[in-house]
C-alpha cells in the first residue's frame, strides 16, 4: 500500500513538472509585441530667399543719370534674405488619425537701398540722395486634422485638413534729399512710410508623404503640398512728410481698413536620414507663396511700392521624432 501511494505521489510531481515546463516554454515563444508611437513632434528651421518688395533705387538712378546727374555712389539690392521656424506637435487617436498643432514664424530681415548723385538737371544743381527700407515679419499657427494612408510598406501617406491663422507686419520707407532748383522747388527732403498689419483665419488642406529607398535603408524622402484661403483684416497706414527751408510739413496721412482674402501655398521636398525607427533628419528646400500679403502703394513719390504677391524659398533642416 505505502508502495503504490509513493508511486502515485512521484507520478503527480512528475506531470506537474512537465506541465510547468511546457507552459513556460509556450510563454517564452510568444513574440513580444511592441507597441506603436502616438506622439509626434517636428522642430524645423531654414533660410529665406524672396525678391525684393520695394522698387529698386537703380532705377531711380538711370533716370537722374538721363536728365544729367552724375551717380556717385549706389547701393541697390536685389534679393531679400530672412530666417525660419517651425514647430509641430500632435498625437494618434486611432489607427488612421491624428491632431496635430502647429506654428511658424518668418522674417524677411531689414533691407536698404540707397544712392548720391551731384550734377544739374530739370533746372536744380547740387547734390542729393534717395533711399528706401523695407521689413516684413510674419506668423502662422495650424491646428489640424490628419488621416494616415499607407500604399505600401515604404511609402506613407497622410491627407490632412483645418485652420490656419495668419498675422503678418510689413512696413516700407521711401526718402531722401533733392537739390536745390529741381523741379522749380527751393530744395527739400521728404520721408514717405507705409506700414501694413493683416491678421486672418482659414481653411487649410494638403498631404504629406514620405518613403524609403528600401525597407533596411537609411534613406529616404518626404514631402508637402498645402493651401488656404484666408479671411481676415488688412490694417494700412500711409504717411509722408515734406521738409525745406527749417520747416516741416505733412503732405499725406491716412489709415485705411480692408477685408482681404488671402491665398497661401506652400510646397516642401526633402532627403530623409533614418538615425533611428522613430528618428528622421531631413534636408530640404520649400517655398511658399502669399497672395495680397499686402497692398502698399507709395505715396512720394508717385512710385508704386507694393508686396501685394510675395514668393519666398530656401533650405531647411528638420528633425521629426515619434514617441
Amino acid at each position: 500500500m505505502k508502495k503504490s501511494i509513493s508511486n502515485t505521489a512521484i507520478a503527480a510531481v512528475t506531470a506537474g513538472a512537465a506541465a510547468s515546463i511546457g507552459s513556460t516554454a509556450g510563454l517564452a515563444a510568444d513574440p513580444i509585441v511592441g507597441t506603436e508611437p502616438e506622439w509626434f513632434l517636428s522642430l524645423e528651421g531654414g533660410v529665406i530667399f524672396a525678391d525684393p518688395a520695394m522698387d529698386k533705387v537703380g532705377e531711380a538712378g538711370e533716370i537722374l543719370s538721363d536728365i544729367g546727374f552724375n551717380i556717385t555712389d549706389s547701393n541697390d539690392f536685389d534679393t531679400e534674405f530672412g530666417y525660419r521656424g517651425a514647430a509641430k506637435f500632435g498625437k494618434k487617436f486611432d489607427d488612421d488619425l491624428d491632431w496635430r498643432i502647429g506654428v511658424a514664424y518668418s522674417n524677411i530681415m531689414k533691407n536698404h537701398s540707397s544712392l548720391t548723385f551731384s550734377g544739374s538737371g530739370l533746372g536744380g544743381s547740387g547734390s542729393g540722395n534717395l533711399g528706401q527700407n523695407s521689413d516684413l515679419s510674419y506668423l502662422t499657427a495650424d491646428v489640424e486634422l490628419g488621416y494616415n494612408v499607407r500604399p505600401s510598406d515604404r511609402f506613407d501617406l497622410r491627407v490632412f485638413g483645418g485652420l490656419r491663422v495668419l498675422n503678418s507686419k510689413d512696413s516700407g520707407d521711401k526718402f531722401g534729399e533733392l537739390p536745390n532748383g529741381f523741379l522749380g522747388s527751393s530744395g527739400f527732403s521728404f520721408d514717405s512710410s507705409t506700414d501694413s498689419e493683416f491678421l486672418g483665419l482659414g481653411p487649410r488642406v494638403g498631404v504629406d508623404f514620405s518613403g524609403k529607398l528600401s525597407d533596411d535603408s537609411v534613406l529616404g524622402f518626404s514631402g508637402m503640398l498645402a493651401a488656404a484661403v484666408i479671411i481676415g483684416d488688412l490694417k494700412q497706414r500711409n504717411e509722408a512728410i515734406v521738409s525745406s527751408g527749417g520747416s516741416s510739413f505733412p503732405i499725406f496721412s491716412d489709415t485705411d481698413h480692408t477685408t482681404e482674402m488671402v491665398f497661401n501655398l506652400e510646397a516642401a521636398f526633402g532627403a530623409d536620414f533614418h538615425l533611428t525607427d522613430s528618428a528622421v533628419l531631413t534636408l530640404g528646400y520649400r517655398g511658399e507663396m502669399v497672395d495680397r500679403f499686402s497692398d502698399k502703394t507709395g505715396v512720394f513719390p508717385s512710385v508704386e511700392t507694393t508686396r501685394s504677391d510675395f514668393l519666398s524659398h530656401g533650405p531647411f533642416v528638420r528633425l521629426i521624432a515619434e514617441f
